[in-house]
């Protein structure tokens, strides 16, 4: 009895391990990706290899699948399942979040494979997306509370996404949306910052309490919007917006007051406080107020410069123009880049300093943009390229085909390389720039043409050429996506193996992609199958010699003992009875 005991034993640790290997194949079998540039598009997600090759790519109909009325623009009546994809982020280790703004969620991605996790509801219209690495939580800044929702700043917790926690209200009169913008940082620790168009106030909030801790009133200002962050001295940029006179032709600072949203006659000036510009007065006049004044004359406080550890406004920067801006940080925060509302004739760069101490101006970069108009925003967008080697930043504009390239270490020498021989912008009006990080490769897409053209960058600024440019591209955004973790974790285990390297060959570091594990030889891998295999059928020799010496003592008790028979029934029975409530077999489970 006890060597059947031991079987069946041997068996059910044999189906117990069987299940678990199952359960577990994914994980061993799973492809990834690895470094890779990522659409997110009306058309759904395509996610391609650095130099342009399409690695995977997801069904509309799984990430998008509501057919709803669509948004603004569209004609009366009209109905859409596009995609609307306004803002994405990944953590660098376990996903890559996107905020479908019109459906009011984010949609969450495997980093390694790109398999769509699922997504999470959040507050009406995201906008604006943080990881924060040391909470390891993505802290989501919306337009408008809703019903579900009752915030602007929503936060999901990469551990378990579909856990549900407060938010962050800033306490909005109702039915008035908050529109802004937010900055999180590991340098910030428990805090964080947002902007909104409608109010003149900088706010601190606190990630851990959801409260709003203090409100900063800036200077001169009707709002704020646009913001970026500097770590290197903990200061916040913020672009200002502001009050200015519109309607009378030749005196007034717009010469009219601007269309109704939707066409139709321009809209009834109201009377507003002009605190900045040629109009300055103490007296409330006919004008407007934010995003209607950018590029104006009025607007002559550009971006204000904020020290997040003391909370205190430390400087202001404006263009060369005098007429706003809208800042962007290199990655390493040592340099701001402002782009001003001139029609692409400059972009600022700013140095910062210490913290406390007001950045300081380096150059004005000619990028002289063709097509531009004065007053207009024409720089789009910017990439900074620091590898060690090379320390450039790379420009790009609406209006044009060129893409200017400047050597920060060259006294900002610049170069343009043409993306199209089109006599047109083939930009959408959204021209978007994103390095490869570690890479030559540089996209910048064309979404009127639906193009998307990749720059290969050599050692000096004077190398760079338009690589490949891919057609029928739909437009949208384009994110550099790479687990940070991968490369980490591979230093680690290779650092706590045995010095046992006869059997296993790796590929030089050289050959290596970047955040690719190194592999073992195919030597190896047969051995350790032909061990495996040689152990596996030992033990099925033992086992059926076991099974074959049970039998036998069996057929010798039954023939011995012809009197147990009725007892040995009953022992069966207890034991059969007991097998169908113990024992657990793969038709049980739903494996994976």
């Amino acid at each position: 009895m006890k060597i059947i005991n031991a079987i069946l034993g041997l068996g059910l640790s044999r189906v117990a391990n069987a299940v678990q290997q199952n359960n577990d194949i994914y994980h061993h079998e799973k492809t990834n990706l690895g470094p890779s540039m990522w659409l997110f598009s009306p058309d759904g997600l395509t996610i391609y290899s650095p130099d342009g090759e399409i690695l995977k790519s997801h069904r509309k109909s799984q990430v998008c699948p509501f057919d709803r009325p669509a948004g603004r623009g569209s004609a009366v009546g009209a109905r859409t399942s596009d995609c609307n994809f306004f803002d994405v982020a990944s953590d660098g280790h376990k996903y890559v979040w996107a905020a479908n703004m019109d459906i009011h969620r984010v949609d969450i991605y495997d980093i390694d494979t790109g398999d769509y996790a699922g997504y999470t509801d959040t507050c009406s219209t995201p906008i604006d997306l943080n990881y924060h690495p040391t909470r390891q939580e993505l802290w989501i800044r919306c337009a408008a509370p809703d019903d579900d929702s009752p915030g602007v700043v929503d936060v999901v917790s990469t551990q378990s996404i579909s856990t549900d926690h407060p938010l962050v209200s800033f306490n909005t009169s109702e039915n008035m949306r908050a529109y802004g913008r937010m900055e999180t940082h590991s340098t910030m620790g428990n805090y964080g910052f947002a902007t909104q168009y409608n109010n003149n106030q900088l706010t601190k909030f606190d990630l851990s309490s959801k409260k709003v801790i203090s409100k900063f009133e800036i200077p001169k200002a009707y709002a704020s919007y646009d913001m970026t962050y500097s770590h290197a001295n903990e200061h916040v940029f913020a672009s200002v917006r502001v009050c200015c006179s519109c309607g009378t032709p030749g005196v007034s600072d717009l010469d009219s007051c601007g269309a109704a949203r939707g066409g139709g006659p321009p809209p009834d000036p109201t009377k507003v406080l002009v605190q900045t510009g040629p109009s300055k007065s103490d007296q409330m006049q006919d004008g407007v107020c934010s995003g209607g004044c950018k590029g104006s004359v009025a607007d002559t406080v550009g971006v204000i410069e904020f020290d997040t550890v003391n909370g205190k406004f430390v400087g202001e920067h404006n263009s060369k123009a005098g007429n706003g801006v809208i800042p962007f940080s290199s990655p390493d925060g040592s340099h701001i880049m402002l782009a001003p509302y001139d029609g692409g004739k400059t972009a600022r760069i700013l140095k910062v300093g210490r913290n406390g101490a007001a950045s300081t101006l380096v150059t004005d970069i000619a990028v002289d943009m063709k097509g531009g108009k004065p007053g207009e925003q024409a720089i789009s967008d910017v990439a900074f390229v620091q590898d060690g080697k090379r320390n450039f930043v790379v420009i790009a504009g609406s209006v044009d085909n060129d893409l200017v390239i400047a050597d920060m270490d060259d006294e900002y020498r610049t170069v343009k390389i043409s993306l199209s021989a089109n006599t047109e912008a083939t930009a959408a009006g959204n021209r978007q720039v994103e390095w490869a990080v570690g890479s030559d490769y540089v996209w910048i897409n064309g979404g009127q043409t639906k193009e998307m053209y990749i720059v290969e960058l050599g050692a000096t600024i004077d190398d760079a050429r338009v690589f490949k440019t891919l057609t029928e591209v739909p437009d949208g955004l384009v994110a550099y996506v790479e687990n940070y973790a991968k490369p980490a974790a591979g230093e680690s285990v290779v650092a706590a193996r045995p010095a046992q390297t006869a059997d296993v060959a790796l590929a030089p570091a050289s050959e290596q992609a970047p955040g690719v594990l190194p592999v073992q030889s195919a030597n190896t891998v047969n051995n350790e199958e032909s061990t495996t295999q040689a152990i596996a059928i030992a033990g099925l020799i033992v086992a059926c010699l076991a099974l074959l010496g049970v039998m036998a003592l069996v057929a010798s008790s039954a023939l011995s003992k012809p009197h147990a028979s009725a007892s040995a029934n009953n022992i069966a029975v207890q034991s059969g009875a007991a097998g169908d409530s113990d024992t657990v077999t793969l038709g049980s489970k739903n494996v994976a």
